[in-house]
């Protein structure tokens, strides 16, 4: 009698076991997937932030024009700079017949300086919010994004930072060294380090933070230029594509 009690009780414990063990895969795969279910896509796009739009009333001069222009600030600078430390320069007075000429070479066609310099700043801050700002809706979210590596950092043979941009590098390789805006580059720092075909399309999962990384960095056709980034993702997973 007392062994089938003892049996009946093994048997007792074993099935609430069994029960806490299901319950337990089934809270922690609602948990997976909950957390997949709050994991977002991002393109290169949505993690722009609102555009500031900007009447540019630079956008109508020619590329002569813009070169004139910018000639003539720079030579109206340099003037008032010796004005100021040398007034009795004696080519002064030739350079302010010169700026004067090109002054009125400028109004000729058409071109209100005054009113161009007195919006410059205007389109400077606009296009520096375009360019560098983040999207702050996006900053600490987990989700996936692809796109191509572009080395800093290795070791022990693996890469463990890199910058993340949009376009392939090798579609650009000796006719475009300019560098994309830094809203436009991601920085990971991956200390288990990670193997890449660089010419391969990389999604990284992890979570998106607002950070600021610059680095000098040796693009394919082995020239050099400095790159900076207004993210920084927190790297859980990547998959070469």
């Amino acid at each position: 009698m007392l062994k089938k009690i003892i049996l009946l009780a093994a048997l007792v414990n074993i099935i609430a076991t069994a029960n806490v063990i299901a319950a337990t895969e089934k809270h922690t795969k609602n948990s997976v997937e909950n957390s997949g279910s709050n994991k977002v896509n991002w393109n290169w796009e949505k993690i722009l932030p609102e555009q500031k739009q900007v009447n540019n009333p630079f956008a109508k001069l020619t590329k002569t024009q813009l070169d004139d222009l910018g000639y003539y600030v720079g030579m109206k600078q340099d003037i008032e700079a010796v004005e100021k430390q040398s007034p009795k320069y004696e080519k002064l007075p030739l350079r302010k017949t010169e700026l004067e000429k090109l002054g009125k070479y400028l109004t000729a066609q058409g071109i209100d300086i005054d009113y161009l310099l007195s919006q410059r700043d205007r389109v400077i801050e606009a296009r520096t919010h375009n360019a560098i700002n983040v999207n702050s809706s996006i900053i600490n979210q987990l989700g996936t994004i692809s796109g191509y590596v572009i080395p800093i950092k290795r070791e022990n043979n693996k890469l463990v930072e890199f910058f993340l941009i949009e376009e392939n590098p090798f579609g650009h390789a000796g006719h475009d060294h300019s560098s994309p805006n830094p809203n436009q580059v991601i920085y990971v720092n991956f200390k288990s380090g990670i193997n890449v075909m660089f010419k391969e399309l990389m999604t990284l999962t992890g979570v998106l933070t607002k950070q600021t990384y610059s680095a000098e960095v040796t693009m394919v056709d082995g020239h050099t230029t400095d790159m900076e980034a207004s993210y920084q993702l927190e790297l859980t997973s990547y998959q070469q594509n």
